[in-house]
Parts: C-alpha cells; sequence; structure tokens
C-alpha cells in the first residue's frame, strides 16, 4: 500500500488592531474564529474507487492512519518591540492568547488491521486499536437546538524574532539590505471536557459486522453505542473519558529576504510542521522562493511554493496602492487535464497616514540608526 494522501484545510476570520507607544513599542489585540482539518499518510487503499473495487473475500491489510480537526476562537495580547541602536536592528514579538474550544475531533487506527469485504453487506475486520474523540455538546434530535457554544478552553502562543541590517541609501529608516526572522507558530493545546466523549476499541479476533447492526439513528450518540456493541459488545465499553486533549498546528517558520538591487528583493520562506502531542492539527509544510518588485505605490511578485514536500506551484501577486491582488497557483488558468484546484484574492489594505509636524508639510527631520538625516514621508503601505 503506497502512502500517497494528505489533506490539510485551515481557515482563520481574525480582527485586531494595535497601537504604538514611543518609538519602538507595540501593544494590540487579536481576534480570530478559527477552523482546521488535517490528515496525513493516510494509505492509497482508503480512497473510494480502491476499496470499491476489491473483490469478495479478499482480505486486505490497512496501515495506521488517522484525521483530526477542530473549530475555535481565540482572543489574545500582542506585544513587540525594536531596537535600532546597533548596526543589526533587532525586534521580537510574542502573542499569547487564550482559546475557546466550539467543536473538536480526531479518529486513530494506532496498528495495522485487515480488511474483508464479506457477500451482501457484511464486513469482517482483523485484529485492531482504535482510538477517536469528539465533542457532543451538539448531540441531539432537536436541530433548533444546534448552536455555536464553548466546550473547551486551551492556550497557545506565538514568538517571533528578527534581525536586519538597515540600507543606508534607502529613502526611510525603515529600508533593509537584508532581514532574517525565525518564529514559533501555534504552540498550545485545547482541552474539551464535560461535553465530550474518548473512546478506544481493540480486538485482537476476527469481528464481522452487517448493516443490521447500525439501524439507522437519530442521535449520533447511538451510532457510538452501536460501533461499541458491535466490535465489543457492550454499548458502553468503548467509553474511555469525558474530555480529551487535541494540539494546535504548531510550526517553525524561518523568513529571509535581501536587497538585490534598487527596488528588487528576493525572500525565501521555510514552514515546517511540528507535531507536540499526539491528536494535534497538522498545518502543511511550505519552502516558498519570492522575488518581487517594490515601490512607493506598485509591486509585484512571484511565488514560487513546493507545498508539502510533494506539489510545485508559481503565483503572482501585484499591488496598486491600497489593491491587491493575485493567485497562488498560476498554472491553473491554462492547464485543464488534470485540474485540483485553483483560486484568485483581491483585497484592500489602508493603513493609517502619519505627517509631519513642521507646519503642515507632511515633512520632519529624523535621526537614522548612525546619524543619518531623513525626510519623513507619509506611510508607506506595509505588506
Amino acid at each position: 500500500t503506497t502512502e500517497i494522501y494528505t489533506l490539510s484545510l485551515h481557515d482563520a476570520l481574525p480582527i485586531s488592531f494595535s497601537f504604538r507607544f514611543g518609538e519602538n513599542n507595540v501593544i494590540g489585540l487579536v481576534t480570530a474564529f478559527r477552523t482546521g482539518i488535517s490528515a496525513y499518510r493516510v494509505p492509497e487503499i482508503l480512497s473510494y474507487r480502491t476499496i470499491s473495487d476489491i473483490p469478495v473475500n479478499q482480505t486486505v491489510n490497512i496501515p495506521p492512519t488517522g484525521i483530526q480537526g477542530m473549530a475555535w476562537g481565540e482572543i489574545g495580547l500582542h506585544y513587540s518591540r525594536r531596537n535600532t541602536d546597533s548596526d543589526i536592528h533587532t525586534a521580537f514579538g510574542v502573542t499569547p492568547r487564550l482559546l475557546l474550544g466550539m467543536e473538536g475531533f480526531y479518529t486513530r487506527a494506532q496498528s495495522d488491521f485487515d480488511y474483508t469485504q464479506r457477500q451482501g453487506d457484511t464486513v469482517a475486520f482483523g485484529s485492531a486499536r482504535w482510538d477517536y474523540a469528539l465533542t457532543t455538546g451538539n448531540f441531539t434530535d432537536n436541530s433548533d437546538s444546534v448552536r455555536a457554544r464553548v466546550q473547551g478552553k486551551g492556550f497557545g502562543i506565538d514568538l517571533g524574532f528578527v534581525w536586519a541590517a538597515p540600507d543606508d541609501e534607502g529613502d526611510t529608516d525603515t529600508d533593509y539590505t537584508w532581514r532574517l526572522g525565525v518564529s514559533l507558530l501555534d504552540v498550545g493545546f485545547m482541552r474539551f471536557g464535560n461535553t465530550a466523549e474518548k473512546h478506544h476499541i481493540e480486538f485482537d479476533t476476527t469481528v464481522t459486522v452487517s448493516e443490521a447492526d447500525f439501524p439507522p439513528a437519530d442521535n449520533p450518540h447511538e451510532l457510538i453505542e452501536d460501533a461499541s456493541q458491535a466490535f465489543l459488545g457492550d454499548p458502553a465499553a468503548s467509553l474511555q473519558s469525558r474530555s480529551f486533549s487535541m494540539g494546535l498546528p504548531t510550526a517553525l517558520s524561518v523568513q529571509f529576504d535581501f536587497k538585490a538591487a534598487s527596488r528588487f528583493y528576493v525572500s525565501g520562506l521555510w514552514v515546517q510542521r511540528v507535531k507536540l502531542l499526539k491528536n494535534s492539527l497538522q498545518r502543511p509544510s511550505t519552502l516558498a522562493v519570492v522575488p518581487r518588485f517594490e515601490h512607493r505605490w506598485l509591486s509585484f511578485s512571484v511565488p514560487i511554493v513546493l507545498n508539502d514536500w510533494q506539489s510545485l506551484r508559481m503565483g503572482v501577486a501585484a499591488r496598486l496602492g491600497f489593491l491587491y491582488l493575485g493567485t497562488d497557483n498560476l498554472n491553473s488558468f491554462f492547464k485543464k487535464e488534470k485540474l485540483t484546484g485553483a483560486d484568485f484574492y483581491v483585497g484592500l489594505k489602508i493603513n493609517a497616514f502619519s505627517f509631519g509636524s513642521r507646519e503642515g508639510s507632511g515633512l520632519r527631520k529624523s535621526g537614522g540608526s548612525r546619524g543619518r538625516q531623513k525626510r519623513g514621508k507619509i506611510k508607506c503601505y506595509d505588506f
């Protein structure tokens, strides 16, 4: 069996604000609603087309695999500080967050197990160890009572450090010849309790089940009890506890950016997922190289991305003032034979403008880290 399938879907709806105090400090409030689902090393045999074509009475071995999913909200504080008093500018930031879990689940086969399709609607399983857990707050026969509710709490934190070499020939004190950043993202966990269940099913003999063992159910609890009855002979035997924990999609991120020529930059990004807990969400690992042209009111870039060490994509992005647009998969608009996905994005970003105090002219004198005198300008759109 060849392990070829991976799944990682993550989305976030953030709302945040920040303000600067002094020259070098920033504090802020961050909020977000996030969802994620991931599965790695999914064996090819589990694809519908493959498993549905297995001949009757032929036994196949299915290796360990699993899937995790979670929906949660975040409320956090942010603090960052920069130091521009030396030849190498530095900055660090930290964002601790309170996590409010809405829904969560995981399922995992801990060992190989045999699968055999019998005649009719009968299936035989041999020697298995399965774990699964899920939130149950919305298990009800009444669909009107289903709603978003907090079923768990947790803690998460982001940490980051940046080093940059200032550019003496740049237009502003924020220009640099190179910049290096290292970050730890989503270090944390979620604990679901009270309205949660963790189950374990284990057997070392062949167990045969049929459709009759799983009659139509109005409540998901009935399906869970039917599974426990079918494999363990007791509808309550699989329940291990009424709480479980899950990890956030933790990752190590390294970013490097350097100025290749006037207004031309090349940046690199490496994001490597790190599994801290056994039942953690997992984000895709990413390696990207992005050459770009930067101007005050115009920029253009061509990201080249290797996603999860499997698929290579090229995109294009442009910014016109406060309008930006682009795609992460340019090839999808030209190659239709084996289309696996396409995307296009467009957006607006509006920053507050900062004007100087010299008779309203918008100009001011500011000393650089090496005593340079620069004309202050309206703050450029910073991406």
